[in-house]
């Protein structure tokens, strides 16, 4: 999706395939704030850059262990 006005948006589907990681892990990002996101309805959406950005600077970090909650 793109807004009239800057990046396309991506849903948590795009973005986690993107980083090479979980939809799951994509929204637990996203809840903690690490990710910055925008809930829409029940689902989240991405801008690019911030997207980008994100994958970039996860690359070669171990993944943190959580639990879904």
């Amino acid at each position: 999706m793109r807004r009239s006005h800057g990046d396309p948006f991506l849903t948590t589907g795009q973005v986690a395939e993107m980083c090479g990681t979980t939809e799951d892990t994509i929204r637990h990002f996203a809840e903690r704030g690490d990710l910055i996101g925008h809930l829409v309805g029940k689902g989240w959406e991405f801008r690019l850059s911030d997207a980008r950005r994100f994958c970039e600077d996860r690359q070669g970090v171990r993944a943190q262990r959580w639990t879904p909650g």
